[in-house]
């Protein structure tokens, strides 16, 4: 395994928990000093944070604790990949907005939204190759298994 896979694996498992993380501060510091703002970056009618949030603990367990070479558990991870991928896509394009938001009012806030955009679309880019990968490694082990055994007597 190479470094850049394994970063790309930490940040694909742990990179939804971050968020969660990050946005769970984001409540508790508004919620201590009414002077922040209630625009929140999970806070959208599209996809409901709940959901994110479960299915970022689930792809974090499934990632920590599934054997790479179990095909079940490969299939599943890509197929929380893939729904992860649909919400975080969601989350970075409601993020831009944010930042477009931030910039034509010049906030001081538009530093830290850029980061967070930047952030958001490393996060995508590391599930969608962790969803390509977890769906290929089926081909493989199949195409592993499909050759001739030769026996000599």
């Amino acid at each position: 395994m190479s470094v850049f896979h394994v970063l790309n694996r930490f940040l694909a498992s742990i990179g939804g928990v971050l968020l969660v993380v990050y946005e769970f501060l984001r409540i508790y510091k508004s919620d201590i000093n009414p002077i922040y703002d209630n625009l929140y970056m999970l806070d959208n009618p599209y996809v409901p944070f709940s959901s994110f949030m479960l299915l970022s603990l689930t792809y974090l367990f499934l990632n920590m604790f599934s054997f790479s070479k179990n095909s079940m558990s490969n299939n599943l991870r890509g197929f929380l990949g893939c729904f992860l991928v649909s919400y975080s896509f969601l989350f970075f394009i409601n993020q831009v907005y944010i930042c477009f938001e931030y910039n034509k009012i010049n906030s001081p806030k538009l530093a830290v939204s850029i980061y967070l955009c930047v952030y958001m679309f490393l996060y995508l880019c590391s599930l969608c190759i962790e969803s390509l990968r977890s769906f290929s490694k089926k081909k493989v082990i199949k195409e592993k298994q499909q050759a001739a055994i030769k026996i000599e007597v």
